[in-house]
């Protein structure tokens, strides 16, 4: 029997060194839910014989958020991720269905499986919205904050993200005459890599009246005009974003699964 061990490490999760490796084999690129998850996560490596033979993700709650082992050890993948979930008290793991390592392993050892999220990468056909007449659209600046987080509604955690997305200028605000009708977010996923995701949100009181779209359609444009590759998640339970996303001409091939073990 090999001698196995998973090493928590002091190294940011996010900026591990075999992570290329990990990206490399994915069809599709990371989403930015999990992304923002990792940079909080916990680094384990996994050693057999005390040779480096991948690593793992975990969230402080106890959740799988990345796996990945080398081209040698994929053959022992059933029985190092089962030992993973045994050593690491793992609870449960998201697991992008375009990821098949991690899918094949999560599917032998899970109890229960559900979808949650739509992953959005596809675009076979451009549809456009042009932003109504009499709609003006700026960066945002550091005395927009309060007004961004009264908008909030779970895009963002808390006053220093929103300050963080408008010192990067990864966000634009949407008026009309003085009235902030909504936001868009176009934020890199991973810094030096061409994907970003783009997000939208429109203030209650202006909702159905096809905003949304306008202003997901200018994230997506500027993305695009910037050389960057626009992609988007939504969650499962979330009809309407998905229906505007649509709209625009994006298909869903791919899911975000929650395996709990």
């Amino acid at each position: 029997m090999p001698s196995i061990t998973y090493c928590k490490s002091d190294q940011p999760a996010d900026k591990y060194r075999l992570r290329g490796e990990y990206f490399s084999r994915l069809q599709e690129a990371q989403e930015l839910f999990l992304e923002i998850l990792i940079r909080k996560g916990h680094l384990y490596e996994i050693k057999v014989n005390d040779s480096l033979a991948g690593y793992a993700i975990v969230s402080s709650k106890n959740q799988l958020l990345e796996f990945h082992l080398s081209p040698a050890a994929v053959n022992a993948a059933d029985m190092l991720f089962g030992l993973l979930i045994k050593k690491l008290s793992l609870k449960s793991g998201y697991v992008k269905s375009f990821d098949a390592l991690s899918v094949a392993c999560a599917a032998n050892h899970h109890q229960k499986l559900s979808v949650e999220g739509y992953l959005y990468r596809h675009r076979p056909i451009h549809k456009d919205f042009s932003l109504p007449k009499g709609i003006k659209t700026r960066l945002p600046v550091s005395k927009d904050n309060a007004s961004i987080f009264a908008l909030n509604e779970e895009i963002f955690l808390d006053d220093d993200e929103i300050d963080e997305y408008i010192q990067k200028k990864y966000m634009h605000l949407f008026f009309r005459k003085k009235e902030l009708l909504g936001l868009v977010i176009h934020s890199p996923v991973i810094e030096n890599r061409p994907e970003y995701d783009v997000g939208m949100l429109v203030a209650p009181p202006f909702r159905k009246q096809g905003f949304g779209k306008a202003f997901l359609s200018f994230g997506i444009n500027y993305v695009t005009e910037q050389g960057g590759r626009p992609q988007m998640g939504c969650a499962a339970n979330n009809i309407a974003s998905q229906r505007t996303i649509e709209a625009l001409g994006f298909i869903s091939r791919y899911r975000m699964f929650e395996f709990t073990f």
